[in-house]
């Protein structure tokens, strides 16, 4: 690129977006007395996203972009709540208006949430009606039937493709007079009938015809946008109905692992997208929903010894995804899927690959990236969303809810800020859903009434103990030597015990899974007397070595070997400068 063509682009990854206006033909009046269409905190807390303040975040990151002068825009997949007729309809009007009215571009790729397989599948959903009382809603009619008061719209159906891509086409799923170039893996041409591809079942009896939405577009001149459809709808063995959901696997979990088994077109495509791009000197940047590589950098596999085989898992690319790509001379790509801020990069010999793990705006660390181009060079700016301001009528209605439900306030509730709130609700989520689902059950009851000067004492106590100990015993069985020796340890730190005791293991726990989402951005949100006693854990306990899920004992020291990795890796965010050079096969990157 020219240097006086230098341009920002902002990248948004899982809006998620739900517009609590959405008519799905059930209106409460919880919302300060007008008409909402609410998902309930029940469900808020135990999501890997929120749900009703969805749509104000994005609309916050879009006038933060509209306000630094930013006209292009890229959509990174699970644009929409999930794929709802209503949310795609509600989503293109919001981003019409931002074209219209502020002259934004946008440019789409589909992720998991934004549609399924080439004919859709049911949705079904509860929304409130009062705060102790919710509603189904469905677009399945034997779903509906299963309850008396249950709404049946066809609002609430997931769309196929090629219906989801074309409520979309505007934001560059098809071409444009505007588009300087417009290209997809099958030639020039928009139509979905020229973009099929054959997809096959595992055991090569079930064959389907299936659209890749997969495009290249070259925006402003020497810029080419590389958009990879990487949603892979794989047919399922001996299912023939291709309108049912289950005649396909789910592609939340498969991601770019299953774009190589089933989309071998794709990477002859991005090669020669990559070596015309060299050969005309174009900056090519690479964009899909699913990350190319682990961006936990997991190598001792932290946590499949910990938890087993949890979704974050399943979801990690294999190795040959990142080793295929930089073979393709692909230089730089971002994913969402994951909802982590961070960034992995492959070299090998004179080839290097970076991919960038983008945040969601729906979920801790609500963020988006803003891409800063230059002639050789680009720096990326990580922007939280944590100042936006909390809507009071919808806190209100969550506290209305805890008292009608009986559940205990959370502190989420107390919070002003999105950032906060999102940092908060992390403790809700790791009480309804990680402890209960990954945790061994002992440990996971033991800890939400539990502190760190109790963590340590049980620790202690183990190293002396001829048998494995139980967390969940510690209150009835002290050991006078492993609190003496608390004591002392404490004094060479300059802690108080009372510090520790003041310290909650949920506070701990949710903290460690904010690190892992979040990296840097996390740190902000921590008490600094927690961050001394974190440190002083990890010191005097912390075993990466241990086996895992052996003991109590080895889980906990595993679990705080991983808060000492997340630490180390939090170093205070700088602007990240990738230097790309596509006159030779290289890139250099540096923080």
């Amino acid at each position: 690129m020219n240097s006086s063509e230098q341009m920002a682009i902002a990248v948004i990854a899982d809006a998620h977006c739900h517009d609590m206006d959405s008519d799905y033909g059930l209106k409460s009046r919880a919302l300060a007395g007008r008409s909402a269409t609410l998902r309930s905190w029940h469900d808020s807390r135990r999501s890997s996203r929120v749900f009703n303040e969805s749509k104000s975040a994005l609309i916050t990151a879009l006038e933060d972009i509209r306000q630094r002068g930013i006209r292009h825009v890229i959509l990174l997949g699970d644009y929409t709540d999930d794929g709802q007729a209503e949310a795609n309809r509600r989503l293109r009007s919001l981003l019409l208006a931002y074209r219209q009215e502020h002259g934004m571009a946008f440019y789409a790729i589909p992720g998991n949430h934004d549609c399924y397989g080439p004919h859709g599948k049911h949705q079904s959903t509860r929304f409130v009606r009062t705060p102790a009382e919710t509603v189904l809603v469905s677009s399945d009619p034997a779903i509906a039937a299963t309850e008396a008061d249950a709404v049946l719209t066809p609002a609430m159906y997931c769309q196929g493709t090629p219906e989801a891509l074309e409520t979309m086409a505007d934001f560059a799923l098809f071409p444009r007079d505007e588009h300087l170039h417009w290209e997809t893996p099958f030639g020039a041409r928009g139509e979905v009938e020229a973009r099929q591809y054959t997809a096959w079942s595992a055991d090569g009896q079930v064959q389907r015809q299936l659209i890749d939405a997969s495009y290249l577009i070259e925006p402003v001149p020497g810029l080419w946008l590389l958009m990879i459809d990487a949603n892979v709808f794989e047919p399922r063995n001996g299912q023939r109905d291709v309108t049912r959901k289950k005649a396909f696997h789910d592609s939340s979990d498969a991601g770019w692992n299953a774009v190589l088994r089933n989309r071998p077109h794709l990477l002859p495509w991005i090669k020669d997208v990559c070596q015309r791009a060299a050969a005309q000197d174009k900056q090519l940047l690479g964009f899909s929903h699913y990350p190319l590589m682990d961006p936990f950098d997991d190598h001792s596999d932290l946590e499949g010894r910990l938890f087993g085989q949890t979704d974050m898992r399943r979801r990690r690319p294999s190795a040959d995804v990142a080793s295929a790509l930089l073979d393709a001379g692909l230089q730089l790509h971002f994913g969402g899927h994951l909802h982590v801020n961070g960034h992995r990069s492959l070299q090998r010999e004179d080839r290097h690959l970076t991919d960038v793990a983008v945040p969601s705006s729906a979920s801790f660390p609500a963020a988006y990236q803003v891409i800063h181009t230059g002639p050789d060079s680009l720096l990326l700016e990580t922007v939280p969303l944590n100042d936006m301001p909390l809507n009071p009528d919808l806190l209100d209605y969550y506290r209305a809810e805890c008292r009608a439900t009986g559940m205990a306030p959370d502190r989420a509730l107390s919070a002003s800020r999105y950032g906060e709130f999102l940092h908060q609700r992390m403790s809700c989520r790791v009480v309804a859903h990680y402890l209960p689902k990954h945790w061994p059950t002992e440990l996971a009851e033991a800890v939400q009434t539990s502190h760190a000067a109790e963590l340590a004492t049980f620790l202690l106590a183990q190293r002396h103990a001829s048998r494995p100990l139980h967390y969940g015993t510690l209150t009835t069985v002290q050991s006078t030597a492993a609190q003496e020796a608390l004591q002392r340890l404490c004094e060479q730190q300059g802690l108080a015990l009372t510090e520790l005791q003041d310290c909650r293991l949920l506070d701990l726990i949710s903290d460690w899974y904010c690190l892992r989402q979040a990296g840097y951005q996390a740190c902000s949100f921590f008490r600094i007397e927690h961050l001394q006693i974190y440190r002083f854990l990890i010191d005097r306990f912390a075993d990466l070595g241990a086996a895992g899920r052996t003991t109590q004992a080895d889980f906990l020291q595993v679990f705080l070997g991983g808060l000492g990795q997340f630490l180390a890796r939090s170093i205070p965010g700088q602007p990240t400068t990738i230097t790309l050079d596509y006159r030779q096969p290289r890139q250099r990157f540096s923080l």
